[in-house]
């Protein structure tokens, strides 16, 4: 009887081993990978009454990256404690979608153990027209607005 049991209770637990630990789906999209080998995603979010749509947007660093935000840091005269740990900037986008604009709300940079290093709440935005043949035109307009 004890071996009816195990060949009936290895296969179950084999699929739901396979079938059961996959990881939660995130609904980041990667649209972009730079030299540097940063990761670039980005999440819809809503749309207004004026059809104005927000997108998250995160840059998860390579270490190469994490040097090169560290060195922009240092040559902007921006305080650089912490970064050496950077993972991630991401930043809230507001776009317009029939004037071809957008606008940034919210930055925040995170280190690896999802501590704040950084974070701009943008009280005024001003709005800004996207670039053409440019990634922004390429996430915003031909993804985004779509």
């Amino acid at each position: 009887m004890k071996h009816f049991y195990s060949v009936i209770l290895v296969p179950f637990l084999i699929i739901l081993i396979l079938f059961g630990c996959e990881k939660p789906s995130s609904d980041w999209v990667k649209y972009n990978s730079d030299d540097d080998g940063n990761v670039y995603s980005y999440k819809k979010g809503e749309i207004d009454k004026d059809g104005i749509r927000q997108v998250w947007i995160q840059i998860v660093y390579s270490d190469k990256g994490r040097e090169k935000e560290i060195q922009s840091k240092i040559e902007n005269g921006e305080s650089t404690e912490g970064y050496d740990k950077l993972l991630k900037t991401e930043t809230l986008v507001e776009v317009e979608c029939k004037k071809q604009r957008r606008r940034i709300l919210f930055i925040i940079d995170t280190d690896k153990d999802r501590k704040k290093l950084f974070s701009e709440d943008n009280n005024k935005p001003e709005w800004s027209y996207i670039i053409p043949d440019s990634l922004g035109e390429e996430l915003f307009l031909k993804t985004v607005c779509k």
